[in-house]
Order: C-alpha cells, then structure tokens, then sequence
C-alpha cells in the first residue's frame, strides 16, 4: 500500500533528501504513514463494524490510530464460564447454570451490554488472557469466577477484572448453603453494577431480587434441563424437554422450567429438530401458557414469535412479538438474531443486516452469527461473501452440518454444480444423518452434472421418506422438480408441503432457488396437463412388441382385465380422471412379465414410475397408479375405491362362463413353472382359493360372486369322484 503525498510522483526511496520535492516529504514519514494504513487495515479487518475516520490533512496520524483503538465501551461486559471446582465432573452443569444465572440477571441491566452466553463459551477452559478475551469480544470488563458444592455447601469465588487497564476491581469469596443461592447470584449483579457507576431503575433492582423456587432439587433439575437445552442438538432438546417436565413436577410453580419447556419443544422444530409444526404446536401453546400467565419474559415472546413465524407463517404478528421481546431485553442475542432472519424472509434485506450486526455485537462469532450473517448476504446477493463467512464458520465450528447445507445452496444458485456436490458429501461425512435439504441438493447438483441415475436415486429416497411422513421432505422435493423443469410436479409437491406446513415454506417469497418456480406460478403460466392418450400408446407399444407369449400372462390376458376394469368402474360411477388413472394400471399391472415372473407386480410398479413422467403425470398420479398395481398381488387387500375395481377386475373370469377356459390356460402355465403337475392338485388349488376369495365392488358380488360359488361347489364334487 503506497499513501500518495502531493508533490510525490513515485514511492520515497532511502536516498532521496526532502529538499528535492514539492511537500519536502521525507522517506520515513512515507513509511510511518504506511504502518499506521496497515494497522487502520488490521484494525477495520478485526472489528468491521467499528468506523474509522481519518483525515488527510490537518490531524496528525497518531490521532487517527487513538480514535480506531478506542475500541470498547465503558459499559461492555464478558461473564467468563465459571470454572467447577467440584471432584465430580457431573456437577459441570452447575457451574455452567451459575454463569448463565449471573449473566442472564446483567443482561436485564438494558445500560449494560452483555455478551451472550454462546459466544463465553468458546472460552471455557481457555489459556488466554482476560484482555486477550476483552479484545476479541470487544469489551471493557470481565466477570471470571469457579463454583464447587459440597453436601448443602457452596463455595463460589468471582472477581471484577478492567480488561483494559488488566486490573482487579472486586472480587468475592461466598460460601453459604445451597438455600442461598439465588441471593449470592443476585448479590454479584448489584457489585457488577455498583462497580460499573450503573444507576439501576426500581424496576431492574426489584427483578434482580427474585426468587424463582425455594425447592433445591427442582431448581437442580432446572440447570440440568438448561444445560441439555444449549448443547444445540436434537438429543440434547430431548433430554431438556425430560428434566423441565420433572422440575415442573417437583415446583408446578417453577416459571422458568415452564418457559424453557415451551423453548425446547419450539427447538424441535427447528432445521436440526424431530418434530413437525403441528407435533410441537400443542406443546408449546400449553406449557407458554402456563409462563405467560406468570409474568412473560423476553424468552415467552420469542417462543410465541416463533410459533408465528415457523407454524402460522404470519410474519407481521411475529415482528410486533420480536420487537415486544427486544424491549424486554437488548441483550438477548437470540431474540436479535432471529429477528433479522424474519426480516430477510419478509424480503427486507437491508434491515436484516441491521439488526444482525446489532445481535453480533453481543454474541460474536456463534454459530447462530455465522448461520444468520450467512442469510443475509446471501439474500442480498453477496454469495462469496456469504461463502467467506461460511469457511470461517467451518473452521471453528466444523462439524456442523447447517453450515455445509448453506454452503451448497449457494454453490447451486453460483450453478457451481461440483462445489455442491463436494461440500453436501463432506456434510454428509461428518454425521449420522442425512437432511432432506441436503439431499435435495445432491440431486441437484448430480443432475446438473449429467449423473441422471444417482439423481433418479436420491429423488426416490426423498419421496420414500415423505411417504414415511418424514418432516420438512416435501418442500425439498420441490426443490429437486423445479430444477429438473418439471412444473407440475414442482407445483404438486409444493401443495403437499403447504398440507403438511414445512417450515421451509417461509423461503418462498425470497430464495433464488425458488425463482423460476415463483415467477410462473405468479404469471399464471398453465401447469402441463397430463397426456393419458400418448402414455397409452407408449405402454400398448411396449406390450406389442416385448409381452412374452405364455398360456395366460399374455396380451389377451391385459386387455382382458381392461375390459373388466372399465365395466366395473362405469357401474361404480368413477370419474374421468379415476378411469384414465384405471386405464394405465391395468395395461402396466403385468408388463413387469417382459422382465421377468418374480415380483413382476413391483416391476410393472417401477415402470410406470420411470415412463409416465414424460407424460405430465403427477407424482401423486403416478403413485397412485403403482398402488393399484401392487394391490393385485395375492392376498389382495384393497383400500381405495380404484384398487377395489382393479382387484375384481383382475379376477374377473372366476364369476364368468369362460372359467374353466380360462382355467386351463392357467393350468398350462403352471406346469410350465412346475407348480402343478396333475389335474387333481390344480383342483385343490383352486379349491382353497376360491373359498378363500372375495369380491369388493357392489358390481362384482352381484354379477359375478354367484356363478363364482357354482364353480366352487362344481370343483368340490369332481374332486370327491
């Protein structure tokens, strides 16, 4: 970097002599003005928020650099893990539970600035300094301390550190009963105050003296839940959900086990959770009542906001319920956080960063800041910013998955298809799980690659596990169909996303990915209407030139069954679409004989799955279609009204006058396979089946289950001769 002077056309060198040029700028001013630039540059590069503002003229440069360096706020403080002095490792969670007390009672202090607890952390068994820690987290002060309990006996040490100056202020030994905790707890953020010239108002000293329970064991029960509830993970939500209910049981009183309940239950339906909306919703709604109706906290507002945003998808009454929250508390990262991911959602961009940066101040470099930063620039356009942020969130948090799934959305909306490709299958190297997102991407990202049969497999996967109720799957697959151009089947997956309100739905409006798919749909451009007529020329081709010749599995056999079925749906009263659906099983339900006899049921399935696509068939057509197919394996066990009369169909022939012609085809063929081998076992087969059989269409009991019991009774006979 060259700081240009008047009266200078080229860089100083040691030689020159001041006198040779306009300004008599001298070779080491140059070089003292460059170091300060690099250390301006070094300064903005670890604080990029934080404004400098230089003068070329008139202010000397050491002015300059004080103004940058002046980097923290008199009323900026850190609470450092509480160290566990305890012999028993377990008690980890009660130390940990004394930090978060503490630095949930200063963050009620609304002049105090207090770092959230996700980013102190980081810092739990750490070697660096106080104004090591100060620096990084840009704050004055530093609250550092250790706990340890002994019977009904606490001893807990904390000291005041001024990181700048690296000077103890206070510090305090307690040692008192477990009774007295909340008291010592309370005690410390008065010093904190009172040591930081904090005038407090009536009201934040009246909170600061709340009691919360006086039963030990459900407060004991409470910390374990809270330190389950922060490990950021399904497990984790799990366990919390357990202990909170126990807390509640020990103190049906105990608020805030009831407003953490209704917290944990909304985590579990977060990216990383196991509920769906409407599993966690009836939770939520009534362990939040139970909080609300004991004073809400900013943390009541935020469950109810999240409630609003992810459930109902009523963004405007999630704001007023964010912005109720902050009011209550500044200092709740989380609230900050989340509410510029609203705000992105609404489309708001500008203002999301704002409010991002605002939330970063408290809680740096978490990895909810990396997640929402990420969001953020993404949705602004700014992608290699949001990749930067990304590779420096996976260096220190490098095993979570959410970073990798952002990461290929982004590489897929750069159309850089083998970047998503290699970024989903590291996520996928670091876990046990597979997210439908990321296998959506996968999908993606393959079939951009030309890799049709691995994308073909992963569509499956989703759609089995959508089929197996999965949550947050049908919103991926639209993801996939709209890549794939494939309109109609984009659209339909999109109705069943909204039938089973994936939370992924709040992307609609604003995610690129979803850009093409939006813009038809709000133009009106007509979905693709399915072409029965030519999907039935495909199949009738197919079956002409490739159906094998065998006694009874034959082509007669296929236009046979057609032929029952279409009788069998007019006296149904089936409508026009159920009888084109009708159609195509029928001519698909023994194709899978060109391939082979085993299983064919679920070949003639698999055909029609890979073939009518093509045709502008929907998913839900086609797997209807499949059903009706694989429902004419024996035992038949018909649901719906179309597999009913494709069943009767099938077996039409056992109520007709054509029975025993039709029977001795059949014989035929199973001699052929060696499953018969006289007359008289293939009379006793056919015995028990006919016994065994049921008609299940009114048409077929009354015109067919007649003649079907006179063919019993006539097999019965010859087989007593």
């Amino acid at each position: 970097f060259i700081y240009k002077e008047a009266g200078v056309n080229r860089p100083l060198k040691l030689s020159d002599h001041r006198s040779d040029n306009q300004n008599k700028i001298d070779y080491r001013n140059q070089i003292n003005k460059l170091a300060n630039a690099v250390k301006e540059i070094i300064t903005s590069i670890r604080f990029p928020d934080r404004k400098v503002e230089r003068e070329t003229e008139g202010r000397p440069a050491t002015e300059e650099i004080a103004k940058a360096e002046k980097i923290t706020n008199d009323h900026s403080i850190a609470v450092l893990p509480f160290v566990n002095l305890s012999q028993d490792a377990s008690q980890e969670y009660f130390a940990d539970g004394i930090t978060e007390n503490i630095l949930i009672q200063l963050a009620s202090l609304r002049k105090l600035r207090v770092i959230s607890r996700t980013s102190i952390m980081r810092y739990k068994k750490t070697t660096k300094s106080a104004p090591e820690i100060a620096t990084e987290l840009s704050v004055k002060y530093i609250l550092e301390g250790s706990a340890q309990t002994h019977g009904n006996k606490v001893r807990i040490q904390v000291q005041l550190i001024d990181a700048e100056k690296d000077d103890h202020l206070w510090s305090k030994v307690f040692v008192e009963s477990l009774d007295d905790i909340f008291t010592i707890q309370n005690n410390v953020a008065e010093i904190v105050a009172k040591e930081l010239l904090l005038s407090l108002a009536p009201k934040e000293t009246e909170k600061l003296k709340v009691v919360p329970t006086k039963n030990l064991e459900a407060y004991d029960l409470f910390l374990k839940g809270r330190h389950a509830f922060n490990q950021w993970g399904v497990e984790g939500y799990r366990a919390a959900t357990e202990y909170f209910k126990q807390a509640i049981a020990k103190d049906p009183d105990l608020k805030e086990a009831y407003s953490y309940l209704a917290s944990s239950y909304s985590a579990r339906m977060s990216w990383n959770g196991d509920l769906s909306p409407q599993e966690a919703q009836k939770n939520i709604e009534t362990y939040l009542k139970e909080a609300w109706k004991r004073g809400p906290s900013d943390n009541d507002y935020l469950t109810k906001a999240f409630v609003e945003f992810f459930v109902h998808k009523n963004f405007d009454a999630a704001e007023k319920l964010f912005l109720e929250a902050i009011e209550l508390n500044t200092n709740n990262a989380l609230v900050l956080y989340t509410y510029s991911y609203l705000l992105n959602m609404m489309g708001r961009f500008e203002e999301g960063l704002e409010w991002m940066n605002k939330a970063k101040e408290i809680e740096p470099l978490s990895v909810p800041y990396f997640n929402y930063q990420t969001i953020s620039l993404h949705l602004m356009g700014r992608n290699e910013a949001a990749l930067n942020t990304l590779h420096e969130g996976l260096r220190l948090y490098p095993s979570v998955l959410r970073f990798y799934d952002f990461m290929a959305r982004i590489y897929l909306t750069l159309e850089r298809w083998e970047s998503a490709e290699e970024t989903v299958l590291a996520g996928f190297r670091t876990s046990t799980v597979r997210p439908p997102s990321m296998v959506a991407f996968l999908a993606i990202a393959s079939s951009s690659l030309n890799k049709k049969d691995k994308c073909k497999e992963l569509l499956e996967e989703l759609e089995h596990r959508s089929d197996k109720h999965e949550r947050e799957v049908n919103i991926n697959i639209v993801y996939v169909y709209n890549a794939l151009g494939d309109l109609t089947a984009a659209r339909h997956w999109l109705d069943k996303a909204k039938q089973t309100n994936d939370v992924g739905l709040i992307w609609w409006q604003v995610d690129p990915l979803f850009k093409n798919l939006r813009d038809q749909l709000q133009e009106g451009v007509p979905l693709q209407s399915a072409d029965f007529p030519s999907a039935e020329k495909h199949i009738v081709a197919l079956l002409e030139a490739d159906m094998p010749k065998l006694p009874y599995h034959n082509l007669a056999h296929i236009y046979d069954v057609l032929d029952a079925a279409l009788v069998i749906a007019k006296s149904e009263q089936a409508s026009e679409d159920e009888i084109n659906l009708l159609r195509l099983a029928a001519l698909f339900h023994d194709a899978g004989y060109i391939y082979s006899s085993s299983n064919h049921e679920e070949r003639g399935a698999q055909m029609a799955r890979d073939i009518l696509p093509k045709y502008g068939l929907t998913n839900e057509q086609i797997a209807t279609i499949g059903n009706v197919i694989l429902v004419t394996r024996i035992p038949q066990s018909p649901r719906t009204r179309l597999e009913k009369i494709m069943c009767d169909a099938d077996l039409d022939y056992l109520g007709r006058d054509d029975f025993y012609k039709i029977g001795e085809r059949l014989l035929e063929e199973m001699k052929m396979v060696g499953v018969v081998e006289t007359e008289r076992e293939w009379n006793i087969m056919q015995k028990t089946f006919l016994e065994s059989h049921r008609y299940h269409t009114d048409y077929s009991k009354k015109s067919r289950e007649a003649l079907k019991r006179q063919r019993l009774e006539e097999i019965i006979l010859k087989l007593k001769k």
